[in-house]
């Protein structure tokens, strides 16, 4: 695909965690009077991905009931077996994504529990990738590498 248009970005927001050390669903958690999954999803729309997969695990009913209402683009999936790791909701999220649309051209991956991710810099990512199509983009701690980060087909 030679035309940045053509580009099709989606999004995977990884929420199926069990929280096991906050003894209470981490993705509910409130973060300026909001759920930090409801927040971090309305950033993925905000920042044009679509469509929008969420990947849920453990307390998968309770968060549901929990959310409001998600635009039509996002999708939430239920990962069975989520307590054997991430890339087990990864992998989960990102077969949903393709089932929803096969055009996609590149992956955003992010996680529910980081409050400071925003629409903006999900933006750029998308960015980046309508210029530059074959590179992996991820999000530098000074430390380490991780989520946020925008991966192509």
């Amino acid at each position: 695909m030679s035309n940045p248009r053509d580009r099709v970005v989606g999004a995977v927001v990884l929420a199926a965690g069990e929280s096991k050390r906050l003894g209470q669903p981490k993705q509910l958690a409130s973060y300026n009077g909001r759920p930090l999954l409801a927040k971090a999803i309305g950033e993925a729309v905000n920042s044009g991905a679509n469509p929008i997969v969420v990947v849920l695990g453990a307390f998968a009913d309770e968060i549901e009931d929990s959310l409001p209402p998600a635009p039509d683009h996002v999708r939430f999936v239920r990962n069975e077996n989520w307590r054997e790791g991430m890339s087990t909701s990864i992998a989960c999220g990102v077969r949903r994504l393709l089932d929803a649309n096969r055009a996609i051209t590149g992956l955003l991956i992010l996680v529910c529990d980081q409050p400071a991710t925003n629409a903006e810099l999900l933006g750029e990512f998308v960015g980046c990738h309508s210029s530059q199509p074959d590179r992996i983009l991820l999000s530098d701690y000074g430390t380490g590498r991780g989520p946020p980060g925008l991966f192509p087909r």
